[in-house]
């Protein structure tokens, strides 16, 4: 028989029986993952606050709230900005939009602060998960979406983007 490296079913459920922050925690983090997937990312992201909140060693949920903020950000922009740009995958990769390029953006203030706390999520994603492949890629997309970034600082993010889809980043 094959060595099982997780805690049966009965064994976790024991685990957080006892404990509420762990069971508010994964209660948090269902409901972050079901707003996500409504592309309800602003609620979503603070459910994943919430979530590492509660249960600090939960880092997963500083992942996937930096990448929701980041999703709000972009997903905010108007579509003038959106259809001059790259349209983000959030995957290994950006694919090119054949309909223009990044031009003259203007951004709004509140533009600015959504991405501002996607940098903040971001930054203490990346303090906890310092080789964390999705931490990577969302810094380096980041770049290429925020509100000042420069042609310099696109190009070298296009290349980071390239070298992490080819050399892969260790997860942690």
């Amino acid at each position: 028989l094959a060595k099982n490296d997780h805690t049966s079913a009965k064994n976790r459920a024991a685990q957080v029986a006892g404990n509420t922050d762990v069971m508010r925690s994964m209660m948090s983090w269902e409901k972050g993952m079901a707003f996500f997937e409504c592309r309800r990312y602003g609620l979503a992201a603070n459910l994943f606050d919430r979530t590492y909140k509660l249960e600090p060693k939960f880092s997963e949920a500083l992942v996937n709230a930096a990448q929701a903020s980041l999703m709000d950000y972009y997903d905010k922009l108007p579509v003038g900005v959106q259809e001059k740009w790259f349209i983000p995958d959030f995957g290994p990769m950006l694919t090119d939009n054949p309909g223009g390029n990044r031009g003259e953006a203007v951004f709004s203030e509140e533009d600015r602060q959504r991405f501002a706390a996607a940098m903040k999520r971001i930054t203490a994603a990346k303090d906890k998960r310092p080789t964390d492949a999705r931490v990577l890629e969302m810094e380096t997309l980041a770049t290429v979406l925020g509100p000042d970034s420069s042609k310099d600082s696109l190009i070298k993010a296009g290349d980071t983007l390239t070298a992490l889809t080819k050399t892969g980043s260790t997860a942690d």
